[in-house]
């Protein structure tokens, strides 16, 4: 009965830590995006050189703004990201409309802890 009790306790604590890290994983996802979205910002502190240059739509959306701004944007990560220690995967739905021109798109991160937090390493949107 207590060896029960110890593999179950242990079984819920390790659900719980998964599902908290997980949680970290989507703030961290979302502020990678919104920095991914921004021109001129200092996007080091979240990713790579080569994933801001896939992520910032500049290059792949006519008339995206100078300027970021955030009512323009929404962003919805999934619900539990795949995380395995010191590595995480994760879509994120990234939505734009500024009126004239938008788009509607799955971004597939990589993400990696590095210096204690998450930092993207490789991103993927599928066209």
């Amino acid at each position: 009965m207590k060896k029960k009790v110890i593999i179950y306790s242990s079984i819920a604590a390790f659900i719980f830590a998964y599902v908290i890290v997980g949680s970290n994983i989507n703030e961290a996802s979302k502020k990678i995006l919104v920095a991914g979205m921004k021109s001129n910002t200092d996007y080091r502190a979240f990713m790579t050189d080569e994933v801001y240059d896939k992520l910032h739509p500049a290059d792949r959306v006519s008339r995206y703004e100078i300027e970021y701004m955030p009512d323009n944007h929404s962003y919805k990560a999934s619900l539990v990201p795949l995380h395995f220690f010191f590595i995480a995967h994760v879509t994120v739905k990234n939505h734009y409309d500024n009126g004239f021109s938008g788009f509607n798109e799955d971004v597939i991160l990589t993400m990696k802890w590095k210096k204690g937090k998450w930092i993207a390493t490789c991103v993927g949107i599928p066209a």
